[in-house]
């Protein structure tokens, strides 16, 4: 016979059953109960309402898990949570202990949980105060510091709205959700033809993801690269040469759930990037982040601190030290606060023959855009 937290649907006549539902009232009220559910990744709006009596949640909540084939993990966050039951858990998962421990390390922090992890906690002294032998010092001000909850948000949202650009069954690039069914990727990843393109999500190393094709009128707005002298000369590309492409899909895939089912109602949404296109002046002594597919792999990440960040002459390209490969281009550069400042484009040699990776500034990108598309639906979904 079946364990009790395997049975579909759930059957709150057998004693286990009952004693769970009892354990998980007497250790929450309803906010801890949202909480949990939101947690183990449940859709809350499928659950009852707060308003109903505490048992009445609770039943609906295990039976919304088991549906969501969510319960073991849901019994790993409880048992992580409140410790003092673990005695009267013991004989409900006896047996099953290690299925119980590996749901909950499979799963997945939702974007809801991310958003409830503490901040890191900061003192400052004057900074008139004298050194005092043996204690850290502040050496990069600009690099400064980061809380990790932010930090992890932004690396989930960065790994769920950015996608491998495939074309005719080849990894070509990289590219970033910025409204629902729009991409943003260089032109020179899609300029010799798309067919057969898709952007290719959540590809990583333990799935192949889920590949979105892209729309019939796919080129909302574009703009061309410059030659390969001018692009990493040392004045960089000429005013107007932003090598952008902005790519219309087939599905507004950041209304769609993550995950290879669009449709899951447990899942969170993957959303999309609201640009920031205003100036951004760069510091070199800031770090910089890039997440990509480089050599047309599972997505990846890349960061320096510093970065060695600096303008072309012309302020067409940044150029910085962090690291690229062939598949790069298109990826969002992040500074610290994941501000996506810059687009990945190419790299080069300087003066010594020092490598360079370089970028294209959001803030030109945001220029062209109003100029293509003044007047036109698609510029108010950009958020311009």
């Amino acid at each position: 016979m079946a364990t009790w937290f395997e049975d579909q649907p759930l059957d709150f006549t057998r004693e286990e059953t009952r004693l769970a539902e009892k354990l998980i009232m007497a250790a929450y009220d309803t906010q801890g109960l949202l909480i949990l559910a939101e947690n183990v990744g449940l859709n809350t709006a499928q659950l009852p309402p707060p308003s109903v009596p505490l048992y009445q949640f609770v039943r609906g909540m295990l039976k919304q898990a088991r549906i969501s084939d969510r319960l073991a993990a849901l019994i790993a966050e409880v048992l992580t949570d409140a410790p003092g039951l673990q005695g009267q858990f013991d004989q409900l998962v006896a047996g099953h202990e290690t299925e119980v421990r590996e749901a909950g390390l499979k799963r997945k922090p939702s974007l809801a949980t991310l958003k409830l992890l503490p901040p890191a906690i900061e003192a400052w002294g004057p900074d008139d105060s004298e050194p005092q032998p043996g204690l850290e010092r502040l050496v990069n001000s600009v690099a400064g510091f980061v809380g990790p909850a932010k930090f992890r948000q932004g690396l989930v949202e960065a790994e769920t709205r950015t996608a491998r650009v495939e074309i005719g069954g080849k990894a070509r690039g990289t590219g970033l959700l910025v409204a629902p069914g729009m991409l943003l990727t260089n032109w020179h990843v899609v300029e010799h033809g798309i067919a057969g393109a898709v952007a290719r999500f959540d590809h990583s190393a333990t799935g192949e993801g889920r590949p979105i094709a892209f729309a019939d009128d796919w080129k909302v707005a574009y703009s061309p690269h410059d030659s390969s002298a001018n692009e990493v000369g040392r004045d960089g590309p000429d005013d107007g040469m932003w090598d952008f492409a902005l790519v219309r899909l087939a599905e507004p895939v950041g209304d769609q759930a993550i995950g290879p089912d669009p449709a899951d109602p447990g899942a969170d949404r993957r959303g999309h990037y609201r640009l920031d296109w205003g100036p951004y002046e760069f510091d070199s002594g800031e770090p910089l982040l890039i997440l990509g597919h480089p050599e047309g792999g599972p997505i990846q990440m890349s960061f320096a601190s510093p970065a060695g960040a600096r303008m072309t002459s012309l302020r067409t390209r940044v150029r910085y030290d962090t690291n690229t490969a062939p598949g790069s281009s298109g990826s969002p550069v992040f500074n610290r606060d994941f501000r996506i400042v810059a687009l990945h484009n190419s790299s080069g040699m300087g003066a010594g023959a020092a490598m360079f990776n370089q970028g294209v500034p959001i803030f030109g990108i945001g220029e062209a855009l109003r100029a293509q598309l003044a007047g036109q639906p698609d510029l108010t979904a950009l958020g311009l």
